[in-house]
């Protein structure tokens, strides 16, 4: 015999259906997010509320572990310096991956541009001053222009062929090769 769902049961449902859900536009904002974390540890020591705040957010959004807790993090970067820089570094190579596999479809390439995206990616990934962040970034960049006229438009009114250019010339071969290929999907 059916019987109508208890409260309880009809909670436990949909929170089961919500976490098999991944709601792309969220995650854009979020890697939005990371991607304008700074990279000056200083900054970060002044900011250092509002940052610890972030990262815990951060690390919480990243693993959907409620468990995470604050002291934790905050303990955990507390005199290390480099291990704090590593963090943030990851996260953001994490977060350009994401995007890059988010962007495969056209339409979140042109909702990841709606969001500002195309220009915090060209404003801050670009400007990085480490070598994995700045490949991850041309790697997004290539999928998000590829066959995408709204965006290879909106690229090229954002001056992308001038932040990617000083790559062509780069002693890595992959970044070469990836920024060739970004300046093509541009033009």
């Amino acid at each position: 015999p059916v019987k109508p769902l208890s409260t309880e049961d009809r909670e436990f449902l949909l929170n089961v259906f919500d976490s098999m859900v991944i709601d792309e536009n969220k995650r854009l904002k979020h890697i939005i997010q990371v991607l304008k974390i700074t990279e000056n540890i200083a900054k970060i020591k002044e900011e250092s509320v509002h940052i610890n705040n972030y990262i815990v957010h951060l690390l919480q959004d990243v693993s959907n572990n409620s468990q995470v807790n604050k002291d934790n993090i905050l303990a955990r970067f507390a005199h290390d310096d480099d291990s704090l820089l590593h963090y943030i570094l990851s996260q953001k190579v994490a977060a350009l991956n994401e995007l890059d596999d988010i962007c495969l479809t056209i339409d979140n390439s042109i909702n990841f541009h709606k969001l500002n995206g195309l220009s915090v990616l060209l404003n801050y990934s670009f400007q990085s001053q480490y070598i994995k962040v700045r490949l991850a970034a041309a790697q997004a960049l290539g999928t998000i222009v590829q066959n995408n006229p709204k965006c290879q438009e909106a690229a090229f009114q954002l001056d992308a062929i001038a932040k990617i250019w000083p790559f062509i010339n780069a002693p890595f071969t992959n970044t070469n090769t990836t920024s060739t290929n970004d300046i093509k999907c541009v033009l």
